[in-house]
């Protein structure tokens, strides 16, 4: 594994030696399997480091050249020899994706929006007002006699173009490079606009990766926790002493003072959105109540603690506020009777694993092509079922919206970028009418439980948070 994703390893004999050994088909799916668990190694194997290092931003570089040659094999090993260099190979590999793309009709133009770009409305074209042209579709199209008008977009925080696509703009209103029409004389599944070889092998690697990312993004949110040290709290007149008054003071004064700057919110079931330094006091006071209560009642006070008070969450750490908050822990090292930890630190680091695969899938393969969004749509809907009701989804709908519908759930507990990179992967295959109405349906089979896990998150969620695909109002 370590030579193969090395720059000095051959990837025409790799490839070579797989399919000769395990057939075409068997072959490159064990080796897509295999750098797969090369990746779950190197997790394992870096466990420790929180923030990622250069050694892995070079593995995930590699991991994903690897993919690509998977896609292009059959070409490679046709047209290049053994003994072509990494660079060689590369560059015919994109290339040779880049043609399959190119050669596409182009139903939807999804051209995303970026700050200073001009949007258009069109009144008697859109389906509602968030659907919109971009400029040179706008410019492509006849609007003669409409209600139109034009706006800047202020910021990058997302949206596309939604020409070409029949259920947010009038057909009428479409531009001659995108729509049905565009494609009318091409296989209606847009798989089969690849060449024939590249479908199966994109389906191999697609497949998989959509499946790693599944399960690298349900390794949750990284919290800074506080809670007593119990078997401390048995000390007789703990209440008392001069240390453990001293470390509630300092503990106050720490953690209140850095939480604003830190972005750090308190976990709570409370739905008051309370600063973290009245929610502190509150929680040192429920200990001291439940010490003082157990002791009374000739019951050890840890015990107590442990079953009766809830420990003291802040959240979210990511990898901006890490250091920071590394610094606090620290510093929190040496108290005898309560302890500062940083819960689940790693998962930053599996996160941007994820994010990078993420957009990885969307900028290489997915942004311009219907093809690769469609193998995509199939890898997140697809999944093998795990209960009764995905297996009746199965059969009813072809699909059991697996595993989409654990990463709709999951979004709420990632970092912001690694949300924002699968949100932005999403948006793009939204533009796909299968995957449309299969989104809307795992979301609606997901609601109560994003709904439900939302709700009790609202004082650790900023407006920013919600104003997502998968946000709720306030109001």
């Amino acid at each position: 594994l370590a030579f193969m994703l090395s720059p000095e390893s051959s990837p025409l004999r790799e490839l070579r030696w797989w399919v000769e050994n395990y057939g075409e088909r068997d072959g490159l799916s064990r080796l897509t399997a295999t750098l797969i668990t090369a990746l779950h190694l190197h997790i394992e194997e870096h466990a420790e480091a929180v923030v990622q290092s250069e050694l892995s931003k070079d593995f995930l570089e590699m991991l994903c050249l690897w993919f690509e040659h998977i896609i292009c094999a059959r070409q490679l090993l046709a047209k290049l020899p053994d003994t072509a260099t990494w660079p060689e190979t590369t560059a015919f590999c994109k290339q040779m994706i880049q043609n399959a793309i190119d050669s596409e009709p182009q139903r939807v133009c999804s051209r995303s929006f970026r700050a200073g770009d001009i949007v258009w409305n069109c009144k008697q074209c859109q389906k509602d007002t968030t659907c919109v042209l971009c400029q040179q579709c706008f410019r492509d199209s006849d609007h003669e006699g409409h209600d139109v008008y034009f706006y800047h977009v202020m910021t990058n925080a997302g949206g596309c173009c939604d020409c070409g696509d029949a259920g947010a703009w009038d057909p009428r209103g479409f531009c001659r490079r995108h729509g049905e029409a565009a494609s009318a004389r091409r296989d209606p599944d847009p798989c089969l606009w690849l060449p024939g070889d590249m479908t199966s092998t994109s389906r191999i690697v697609i497949d998989q990766v959509v499946a790693c990312i599944s399960k690298l993004a349900a390794v949750g949110s990284a919290d800074l926790v506080l809670e007593p040290i119990y078997h401390k709290m048995d000390t007789p007149h703990v209440l008392q002493s001069a240390e453990f008054n001293d470390e509630v003071k300092r503990l106050k004064e720490r953690v209140s003072r850095a939480s604003p700057g830190l972005h750090l919110r308190p976990r709570t079931e409370s739905r008051d959105e309370m600063a973290v330094a009245i929610l502190l006091l509150n929680w040192f006071g429920k200990v001291k109540r439940c010490i003082a209560t157990s002791a009374a009642k000739g019951r050890s006070p840890g015990l107590a603690l442990k079953e009766e008070v809830e420990p003291f969450v802040l959240t979210a750490i990511t990898l901006q506020n890490m250091s920071k908050c590394m610094e606090i822990v620290h510093e929190t090292r040496g108290y005898l009777h309560f302890h500062l930890v940083a819960r689940n630190a790693s998962s930053i680091r599996v996160s941007l694993f994820t994010e990078h695969l993420a957009k990885w899938l969307l900028k290489s393969l997915c942004a311009d092509s219907d093809a690769f969004s469609r193998i995509t749509c199939y890898a997140l809907t697809e999944g093998e079922p795990t209960c009764a009701d995905e297996t009746s989804d199965a059969d009813r709908i072809g699909g059991t919206l697996v595993p989409l519908k654990r990463l709709i759930v999951q979004d709420l507990q990632l970092p912001d970028s690694c949300g924002k990179a699968l949100r932005n992967l999403y948006i793009r295959l939204l533009v796909d009418s299968l995957f449309k109405q299969r989104f809307a349906m795992a979301f609606a089979k997901t609601y109560r439980e994003c709904a439900f896990a939302r709700v009790r998150r609202l004082p650790v969620l900023e407006m920013s948070d919600l104003d997502t695909i998968f946000g709720l109002s306030k109001k």
